[in-house]
């Protein structure tokens, strides 16, 4: 094939890996949602980064009081409908959390860093830090290069500062890996 195109979920960038090798093409993700007609951005080429077509919508990355984060950010992913003349979402809050794009604009879209999933996919921690599966993911096999030795994981939120990471070995660790 040409290129893959994933819709519905979350693209890691070990998934995306996964998928290339396996399919032997690049791989894209498109998101969007039913509140829009479906597609509504996709990512670059590069990988880098969500494209929302401004035929579409407005898309914004925002704080809790619905102002916009800075580069880097995490915040709320807020759409604004440009197509429904009849009942149009204005600042609909999507429930999902992105980062802000260090470049804001590319090409004439509007660019969105990553979206990191729901809300409801991200562990709170006391002093106001959230994890996400995707920095989670990013941590474990993008900065640690774990993808040779982990099957799976799964992490949970065991006390108010506590966290437990659940690995299911494709290869036994060994000391180096322990330390």
């Amino acid at each position: 094939p040409a290129s893959a195109i994933t819709t519905s979920d979350i693209l890691t960038e070990q998934a995306r890996a996964r998928i290339g090798r396996v399919m032997r093409c690049p791989v894209h993700s498109w998101y969007g949602s039913h509140e829009f007609n479906g597609y509504v951005a996709g990512t670059l080429p590069d990988g880098d980064g969500y494209a929302f077509n401004p035929l579409f919508v407005y898309a914004e990355v925002v704080d809790e009081d619905g102002r916009p984060v800075g580069s880097g950010e995490i915040g709320r992913l807020v759409l604004t409908d440009l197509n429904n003349y009849v009942f149009p979402f204005v600042r609909y809050d999507t429930e999902d959390l992105a980062v802000e794009s260090e470049e804001r604009f590319h090409g004439g879209f509007r660019l969105v860093g990553s979206i990191e999933g729901r809300d409801s996919d991200v562990l709170s921690l006391p002093s106001g830090r959230t994890i996400s599966a995707v920095s989670l993911g990013q941590l474990l096999f993008g900065v640690g290069d774990l993808e040779p030795f982990v099957r799976s994981y799964q992490c949970a939120q065991t006390g108010d500062d506590e966290l437990e990471l659940r690995v299911v070995w494709k290869v036994p660790p060994t000391p180096a890996l322990e330390g």
